[in-house]
């Protein structure tokens, strides 16, 4: 797949050359997480800037949400850049997030074909994976199982009575 290419002019804009228009860096990170590949260039000098950019793209996420990116470890990642361990890392990182990203989908597989089979019990789970748990009150949940449990037993009655006559 051919990544989407991004020009960055000096006033900071961002602008994405296959649908013609400006976005913000929020839209990009959003092209990314869709599964995009990005490519972006700087218009004024050519040179292509990608990875400055997807670090922004990090640090502000971890703005929002400071957890990634603690003190120690900062420090340790500047420690290993002065070290010949930083190709180590580099490889190690890489593994680490293929992997996970592989087991995400294959969680989400397995959870959707869980939610096959659970579907008619509990229409809630539709569209949830085990990491977007869905938010749900105990006992509204208890009441759905209640309610399609006696659904159920009217059905087996029915059939029941059914087969004898």
């Amino acid at each position: 797949m051919e990544p989407l290419i991004i020009k960055k002019y000096s006033n900071r804009r961002l602008y994405h050359t296959k649908e013609k228009k400006y976005i913000t860096l929020d839209q990009l990170a959003e092209l990314i997480r869709e599964g995009h590949q990005v490519e972006i260039i700087d218009n004024q000098t050519k040179k292509n800037i990608t990875q400055e950019t997807l670090l922004q793209i990090i640090l502000n996420d971890d703005k929002k949400n400071p957890s990634l990116f603690t003190p120690s470890l900062l420090h340790q990642l500047i420690r290993l850049r002065e070290e010949h361990f930083h190709e180590f890392f580099r490889f190690y990182l890489g593994s680490s997030l293929e992997y996970f990203s592989k087991f995400k989908e294959n969680m989400n597989q397995q959870w959707s074909s869980w939610g096959q089979f659970l579907n008619p019990a509990l229409p809630f789970l539709q569209g949830s994976s085990p990491l977007e748990v869905p938010h749900t009150n105990p006992n509204d949940l208890m009441e759905e199982m209640k309610k399609r449990m006696g659904e159920y037993e009217k059905k087996i009655k029915d059939l029941e009575s059914k087969l004898k006559n």
